[in-house]
Protein backbone atom coordinates (compact mmCIF):
# COMPACT_ATOMS: atom_id res chain seq x y z
CA UNK A 1 0.00 0.00 0.00
CA UNK A 2 1.24 3.42 -1.10
CA UNK A 3 0.35 6.88 0.64
CA UNK A 4 0.85 10.58 0.06
CA UNK A 5 -0.41 12.96 2.56
CA UNK A 6 0.36 16.31 4.23
CA UNK A 7 1.53 16.79 7.47
CA UNK A 8 -0.34 15.52 10.59
CA UNK A 9 -2.04 12.35 8.45
CA UNK A 10 -1.71 8.90 9.39
CA UNK A 11 -1.10 5.73 8.22
CA UNK A 12 -2.71 2.01 9.87
CA UNK A 13 -2.35 -0.92 8.41
CA UNK A 14 -0.58 -4.24 8.13
CA UNK A 15 1.84 -5.26 5.31
CA UNK A 16 4.31 -2.70 3.43
CA UNK A 17 3.31 0.65 3.95
CA UNK A 18 4.83 3.93 2.01
CA UNK A 19 4.61 7.72 2.70
CA UNK A 20 5.74 10.93 1.61
CA UNK A 21 4.33 14.00 3.58
CA UNK A 22 5.43 17.46 3.28
CA UNK A 23 5.77 20.04 6.52
CA UNK A 24 7.23 23.44 6.84
CA UNK A 25 8.98 23.08 9.72
CA UNK A 26 10.91 19.41 7.76
CA UNK A 27 10.71 20.28 4.05
CA UNK A 28 9.09 16.38 3.61
CA UNK A 29 10.07 12.97 4.77
CA UNK A 30 9.66 9.44 4.09
CA UNK A 31 8.19 6.56 5.71
CA UNK A 32 8.44 3.04 4.32
CA UNK A 33 7.78 -0.06 6.07
CA UNK A 34 7.53 -3.37 5.62
CA UNK A 35 6.45 -5.68 8.79
CA UNK A 36 8.16 -5.51 11.32
CA UNK A 37 10.77 -2.96 9.80
CA UNK A 38 10.36 0.57 9.44
CA UNK A 39 12.49 3.43 7.51
CA UNK A 40 11.69 6.88 8.48
CA UNK A 41 13.85 9.30 6.37
CA UNK A 42 14.59 13.15 7.90
CA UNK A 43 13.18 14.36 10.68
CA UNK A 44 10.85 13.24 13.47
CA UNK A 45 8.85 14.93 16.33
CA UNK A 46 6.93 12.85 18.72
CA UNK A 47 4.40 15.50 20.71
CA UNK A 48 5.74 18.10 18.70
CA UNK A 49 5.55 19.39 15.37
CA UNK A 50 9.36 21.67 14.74
CA UNK A 51 12.00 18.81 15.80
CA UNK A 52 14.41 21.69 15.23
CA UNK A 53 17.93 20.04 14.32
CA UNK A 54 17.81 16.40 15.30
CA UNK A 55 16.83 13.50 13.94
CA UNK A 56 14.11 12.32 16.66
CA UNK A 57 12.92 14.87 19.40
CA UNK A 58 10.31 13.97 22.12
CA UNK A 59 8.72 16.58 23.81
CA UNK A 60 8.10 14.55 27.09
CA UNK A 61 9.46 11.34 28.50
CA UNK A 62 10.35 8.15 26.31
CA UNK A 63 10.86 4.68 27.12
CA UNK A 64 12.84 2.34 25.96
CA UNK A 65 14.27 -1.39 26.72
CA UNK A 66 17.98 -0.95 25.36
CA UNK A 67 19.65 1.34 23.50
CA UNK A 68 22.95 1.03 21.87
CA UNK A 69 25.35 3.49 20.90
CA UNK A 70 27.72 2.81 17.57
CA UNK A 71 31.28 2.60 19.42
CA UNK A 72 33.57 0.83 16.86
CA UNK A 73 37.45 1.63 16.15
CA UNK A 74 36.57 1.50 12.62
CA UNK A 75 34.55 4.42 12.90
CA UNK A 76 37.11 6.32 14.69
CA UNK A 77 40.12 9.23 14.06
CA UNK A 78 42.15 11.26 15.99
CA UNK A 79 41.74 9.10 19.03
CA UNK A 80 43.11 10.17 22.22
CA UNK A 81 43.25 10.54 25.86
CA UNK A 82 41.37 12.48 27.94
CA UNK A 83 43.66 15.15 29.26
CA UNK A 84 43.19 16.73 33.20
CA UNK A 85 39.91 14.59 33.44
CA UNK A 86 39.72 14.40 37.44
CA UNK A 87 40.75 18.09 37.25
CA UNK A 88 37.37 18.13 34.70
CA UNK A 89 35.26 16.53 36.94
CA UNK A 90 35.90 18.53 40.01
CA UNK A 91 34.84 21.88 38.59
CA UNK A 92 31.24 20.01 37.56
CA UNK A 93 28.22 20.73 39.19
CA UNK A 94 25.83 18.61 39.54
CA UNK A 95 22.68 19.86 40.21
CA UNK A 96 19.27 18.72 41.89
CA UNK A 97 16.41 20.59 40.35
CA UNK A 98 12.70 20.75 39.30
CA UNK A 99 11.58 21.64 35.67
CA UNK A 100 9.36 24.88 35.00
CA UNK A 101 6.32 22.74 34.02
CA UNK A 102 3.76 25.67 34.49
CA UNK A 103 6.00 28.53 32.41
CA UNK A 104 6.72 25.97 29.26
CA UNK A 105 4.04 23.39 29.14
CA UNK A 106 4.56 22.78 25.58
CA UNK A 107 8.08 20.83 26.58
CA UNK A 108 6.21 18.10 28.35
CA UNK A 109 8.78 18.08 30.96
CA UNK A 110 8.23 15.55 33.81
CA UNK A 111 7.41 16.34 37.51
CA UNK A 112 9.16 16.09 40.09
CA UNK A 113 12.86 16.32 41.53
CA UNK A 114 15.79 15.63 39.08
CA UNK A 115 19.40 15.64 38.49
CA UNK A 116 21.87 16.25 36.06
CA UNK A 117 24.00 19.75 34.77
CA UNK A 118 23.67 23.35 33.64
CA UNK A 119 24.50 23.16 30.20
CA UNK A 120 25.75 26.86 30.41
CA UNK A 121 27.82 25.83 33.21
CA UNK A 122 29.18 22.71 31.71
CA UNK A 123 30.05 24.41 28.35
CA UNK A 124 33.19 26.24 29.95
CA UNK A 125 34.47 22.84 30.95
CA UNK A 126 33.09 20.30 28.11
CA UNK A 127 32.02 22.27 25.37
CA UNK A 128 31.80 19.46 23.16
CA UNK A 129 29.03 18.09 24.71
CA UNK A 130 26.77 21.11 24.60
CA UNK A 131 24.73 21.59 21.73
CA UNK A 132 22.78 24.94 20.91
CA UNK A 133 19.39 24.61 18.90
CA UNK A 134 17.99 27.15 16.05
CA UNK A 135 16.13 28.57 18.82
CA UNK A 136 19.04 29.34 21.01
CA UNK A 137 18.20 26.35 23.39
CA UNK A 138 21.09 24.20 25.03
CA UNK A 139 20.87 20.32 25.69
CA UNK A 140 23.81 18.28 26.93
CA UNK A 141 24.73 14.79 26.04
CA UNK A 142 25.09 12.99 29.15
CA UNK A 143 26.09 10.05 27.74
CA UNK A 144 29.64 12.23 26.40
CA UNK A 145 30.37 12.72 30.30
CA UNK A 146 30.55 9.05 30.95
CA UNK A 147 34.27 9.24 29.66
CA UNK A 148 35.57 11.54 31.20
CA UNK A 149 34.15 10.35 34.91
CA UNK A 150 35.78 6.73 33.66
CA UNK A 151 38.96 8.56 33.98
CA UNK A 152 38.77 10.54 36.32
CA UNK A 153 37.90 7.54 38.44
CA UNK A 154 40.91 6.04 37.47
CA UNK A 155 43.05 9.03 37.89
CA UNK A 156 41.40 9.65 41.69
CA UNK A 157 42.46 5.45 42.21
CA UNK A 158 46.04 6.00 41.23
CA UNK A 159 46.39 9.01 43.39
CA UNK A 160 44.44 6.73 46.15
CA UNK A 161 47.05 4.18 45.82
CA UNK A 162 50.01 6.42 46.03
CA UNK A 163 48.47 7.76 49.18
CA UNK A 164 48.18 4.27 50.51
CA UNK A 165 51.86 3.32 49.99
CA UNK A 166 52.64 6.58 51.39
CA UNK A 167 51.28 5.89 54.30
CA UNK A 168 52.40 2.16 54.40
CA UNK A 169 55.94 3.30 54.01
CA UNK A 170 55.40 6.17 56.63
CA UNK A 171 54.04 3.43 59.14
CA UNK A 172 57.22 1.11 58.41
CA UNK A 173 59.34 4.92 59.34
CA UNK A 174 57.76 4.84 62.18
CA UNK A 175 58.06 1.50 63.42
CA UNK A 176 61.87 1.27 62.83
CA UNK A 177 62.08 4.74 64.87
CA UNK A 178 60.68 3.52 67.64
CA UNK A 179 62.50 0.36 67.45
CA UNK A 180 65.63 2.44 67.42
CA UNK A 181 64.52 4.29 69.92
CA UNK A 182 63.75 1.17 72.52
CA UNK A 183 67.45 -0.17 72.15
CA UNK A 184 69.09 3.53 71.97
CA UNK A 185 67.06 4.50 75.02
CA UNK A 186 65.81 1.49 77.33
CA UNK A 187 63.57 3.29 79.78
CA UNK A 188 61.55 4.17 76.88
CA UNK A 189 60.69 -0.25 76.48
CA UNK A 190 58.24 0.70 79.18
CA UNK A 191 56.68 2.96 76.97
CA UNK A 192 56.52 0.74 74.14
Amino acid sequence: MGVSGSSGEGVEGQGQIGVHAASPYMGGYDFYGDGPKTYLGGQVGVGTTNPRTYKLYVSGSAYSTGGWSSSDRKYKKNIADIDAALEKVLRIRGVSFEWKTDKYKKKGFPLGRHYGVIAQEIEKILPEVVKKDADGEKAVSYNEIIPVLIEAIKAQQQEILTLEKEIADLKKTIILHLIICVRVYPPLRLLA
